[in-house]
């Protein structure tokens, strides 16, 4: 029979293991500064009103009312838009600020607009005065009495 030895008594230590040598501890980086605003671009009127109505597609609102705008003049920092439409004037005008702030994403730099009717545009239509013909034109007259009936409504005749 082969001789086993007793297990020994000793307690046993590990061996100690070789480290893998540290890299250096990376150097702290410099404070960064705040970042800058990119430089303002210049832009001839057209260019950006072109530029405007691409990014305007994501508001239709502001697309809409942008469809009935030209640029009547723009020195860089304040443009004319000229109305093709006079209806649509109470629009235009609730719109001029969502417009700043797109032409100052696109520039970089403040934009205010302000606006204007083309001169040879139709004049808005008094609807006080088209309503108050319309309920007392004489045919209407002799319809309410034939058919003892009431205006309900007046709507603008929209051509179709």
């Amino acid at each position: 029979r082969p001789r086993t030895d007793p297990p020994s008594t000793e307690p046993t230590h590990p061996q100690p293991r070789s480290e893998p040598p540290r890299s250096p501890a990376p150097e702290p980086k410099p404070a960064s500064k705040p970042e800058a605003k990119p430089a303002p671009v210049k832009f001839d009127g057209a260019e950006l009103w072109r530029r405007m109505l691409i990014e305007a597609e994501v508001s239709p609102s502001l697309a809409a009312v942008m469809e009935h705008l030209s640029v009547g003049s723009f020195d860089g920092s304040e443009c004319e838009l000229v109305l093709d439409d006079p209806t649509k004037q109470f629009g235009a005008k609730s719109k001029l600020e969502a417009m700043s702030r797109l032409a100052e994403q696109i520039t970089g730099s403040p934009v205010r607009f302000s606006l204007s009717v083309r001169a040879d545009a139709e004049k808005p239509v008094d609807e006080n005065a088209s309503r108050h013909a319309a309920t007392n034109h004489p045919l209407v007259k002799q319809a309410q009495e034939l058919f003892d009936a009431r205006i309900v409504s007046v709507e603008p005749d929209t051509g179709d």
